[in-house]
């Protein structure tokens, strides 16, 4: 999946497009609110399909992200973990599941090294089965977007 930026736009959009170009989803940086928070938007249904927010932590990163299922679920997942630099884990801890994804940022490569200075970043999700891989494109691009603030302009990623 492939992660660019909208512009001209009053808030930081970045579009999020599958491998073959398609558009799945815009996620949008809200404004006034206490923590950072974005929202995840089907541009065409003009709808919100969900909700990241971070929460003050001490040394670790966390988020909430808040979405509900096609059979109406509400359901939040919780990101935690060391970030950036190492990885995260996204479990639902409201129903007792074990993590259902992690998504780590590695550079293993000279080309992704070069990648990192040019502005491009590269990331590494795994994702439990039975879990929608754009759903957590959408939660490390808003993790990456809050732990980069003002260094991102501009910026895309890549998520393998």
């Amino acid at each position: 999946m492939n992660v660019k930026p909208k512009f001209p736009t009053a808030h930081a959009r970045k579009k999020v497009n599958d491998a073959t170009g398609r558009h799945l989803f815009d996620i949008i940086k809200e404004s006034l609110h206490l923590h950072t928070t974005f929202s995840i938007q089907d541009e065409s249904r003009k709808k919100e399909l969900m909700e990241v927010k971070s929460e003050w932590s001490i040394a670790k990163t966390k988020a909430n992200a808040t979405f509900t299922t096609a059979h109406g679920t509400p359901v939040t997942l919780v990101m935690e973990g060391k970030w950036p630099g190492h990885s995260v884990d996204i479990v639902d801890k409201a129903s007792g599941v074990s993590a259902r994804a992690r998504i780590e940022r590695k550079m293993e490569t000279v080309r992704q090294s070069f990648g990192e200075i040019a502005g491009q970043q590269t990331y590494h999700a795994t994702v439990a089965p039975n879990v929608d891989t754009a759903l957590i494109v959408a939660m490390c691009v808003c993790l990456d977007e809050e732990k980069e603030v003002g260094e991102n302009n501009g910026r895309c990623c890549t998520i393998l």
